[in-house]
């Protein structure tokens, strides 16, 4: 979230202070999405079925944010097999979210996840 300056860009500072001050609902919206997505949408996060879906082991949440008004929560623990190895990411617009991305074919780490 720096820019070639070393300093954070008022619009990502702006919208991490957004973030912070309204992580738990964020969070609670992010997840809500990720469940509902895979009832309606199974074969979006690996599984046969919509009665596979199971809301309440998701663990390992980050934000990982960037210098525009899109960012993601990653989930890094869930049943989905989708999820596997990476985990996946809900994309969101603003305090909003939108989409998944499904980190299953990533060559390397989400940012921000590793050591």
């Amino acid at each position: 979230m720096t820019s070639t300056d070393g300093r954070v860009p008022q619009q990502a500072a702006d919208l991490a202070t957004r973030i912070v001050a309204a992580v738990p609902g964020v969070l609670d919206d992010a997840l809500a999405f990720l469940v509902a997505t895979a009832r309606a949408d199974p074969q979006a996060v690996g599984l046969d079925d919509a009665g596979a879906v199971v809301a309440d082991v998701l663990d390992e949440l980050s934000l990982v944010l960037d210098e525009s008004d899109e960012w993601l929560v990653h989930v890094g623990e869930c049943p989905f097999p989708a999820a596997d190895p990476y985990g996946i990411a809900v994309r969101m617009r603003g305090l909003r979210p939108v989409g998944l991305e499904v980190l299953e074919d990533a060559e390397t780490e989400p940012p921000g996840t590793g050591s």
